[in-house]
């Protein structure tokens, strides 16, 4: 996911550290918080969008993401 959103290769190596280490932390907490600042115009639908992607393919936060943004 980190390379739809143009991370640099050496960001990208880091969430795969963090992806492959158990109990180091949460590679996709270290993800949205680049995001956060890399992409700070990034809207919840684009961000739809990426998850949906076939290789990526996380309809489960999808479905979440979409409750969230129904009730507001």
């Amino acid at each position: 996911m980190a390379e739809e959103f143009k991370f640099a290769q050496e960001d990208v190596w880091e969430l795969e550290k963090e992806f492959k280490t158990s109990g180091s932390g949460s590679p996709s907490r270290h993800l949205l918080e680049g995001l956060g600042s890399k992409r700070p115009e990034l809207t919840v639908f684009e961000f739809t969008k990426v998850l949906q992607i076939p290789n990526i393919d996380r309809d489960d936060i999808v479905d979440i993401l979409k409750d969230y943004v129904i009730s507001r």
